[in-house]
């Protein structure tokens, strides 16, 4: 498939790659916006690469070049014949062709980049695993936001709460489980300047799932929370629309609940036609904004089945913005309007 002057192992010479599937990219029937981002994100925010099939689709190929790291998946395949066995590779499409061309004679502007991201959003496994319903269903529809928002953002987990300097805002959707530990370091980003969304129910339980009289984090949030009935009834969610706060040097904005179009039925994995956007996803972009005090990298107007990736290549001194049209064959996106803030003691060269 590569021409012998690139030397794929001598470039890269450590790579670590995991697989993925189940997954789907494109839009559903509903309009919801479908893809393999958030798992791309992963896999930058633990220094790794996703391997995955994109030999059937131009958006797979595309969404693979914008978001996975020097690699644009598995284009090829084999014939399948009778009795299940393989045998004929099969031929690469004009398109494919296309594809794996550019990503050759452009490869020096995918290798060796960090991503741009000015909102950190926190999965921990006590929040993810003690409960499967409520918090997945706001995170990923608060990460939804920020994909179709056009916000730049990684995922994180446990371990990043210890660097959160690089971020400008930390997102907690609903993370019902924070051990006192990380409360102390969400408080220690927030008094040192950082921006803090915060939903739900987050902090309202221990590392196990204990319920506790009011929020952990109740001092940044200045509510109290809902009474307590029992495990059989829902949580209730509080009747604000919102409350917005300055402690320290930081910003802290808490949004009673993250409203999904299409609300996913308990015990139901959070997946397909229940992406579509929060009834509230401006409410959420407006929340961040504020929380980074209006300071993000970018900005950009168009449609939201556009989405976004800002890279750096730090030895070559450029920005890189890649940008997907996850409806390219109904609505070609023409008309975007892109406003890119050069970074401090950066001049804008070409």
């Amino acid at each position: 498939m590569w021409n012998e002057s690139v030397d794929f192992a001598r470039i890269l010479p450590h790579t670590n790659y995991f697989w993925t599937e189940g997954e789907q990219t494109g839009l559903s029937e509903n309009g919801a916006l479908l893809s393999k981002i958030r798992t791309f994100k992963i896999a930058r925010t633990f220094d790794n690469r996703v391997f995955i099939k994109t030999n059937d689709s131009q958006l797979k190929m595309a969404e693979a070049l914008a978001y996975n790291r020097e690699g644009i998946g598995l284009i090829g395949g084999m014939e399948e014949m009778d009795g299940g066995n393989y045998h004929a590779p099969l031929p690469l499409t004009q398109e494919q062709k296309d594809y794996i061309k550019f990503f050759k004679e452009h490869f020096d502007y995918y290798k060796g980049t960090t991503n741009i991201a000015d909102v950190a959003v926190l999965h921990t496994f006590n929040s993810m695993a003690y409960n499967s319903d409520l918090p997945y269903q706001s995170t990923f529809l608060f990460e939804q936001s920020l994909i179709q928002g056009k916000v730049p953002f990684d995922v994180i987990f446990e371990e990043q709460l210890k660097n959160l300097d690089r971020y400008k805002v930390l997102v907690l959707a609903n993370q019902e489980c924070l051990t006192d530990e990380q409360q102390d370091q969400v408080r220690s980003f927030v008094h040192k300047g950082g921006g803090l969304v915060i939903t739900e129910h987050t902090s309202l339980y221990n590392a196990w799932h204990q319920r506790k009289e009011n929020f952990g984090l109740a001092d940044l949030i200045k509510l109290k929370a809902p009474d307590w009935h029992d495990r059989r009834t829902p949580e209730a969610i509080l009747p604000v629309s919102e409350q917005r706060n300055e402690i320290g040097k930081g910003r802290v904005i808490y949004l009673p609940e993250v409203i999904p179009s299409v609300p996913k039925p308990t015990m139901v994995p959070m997946a397909g036609p229940y992406f579509k956007l929060a009834k509230n996803h401006q409410q959420l972009i407006d929340a961040v904004q504020w929380a980074s005090r209006n300071n993000l990298s970018l900005l950009i107007e168009g449609p939201e089945t556009v989405t976004m990736e800002l890279l750096k290549q730090e030895n070559k001194n450029r920005l890189l913005l890649h940008l997907v049209n996850f409806n390219y064959e109904k609505a070609p996106a023409e008309n975007l309007t892109i406003n890119l803030k050069i970074p401090e003691g950066k001049k804008y060269k070409s």
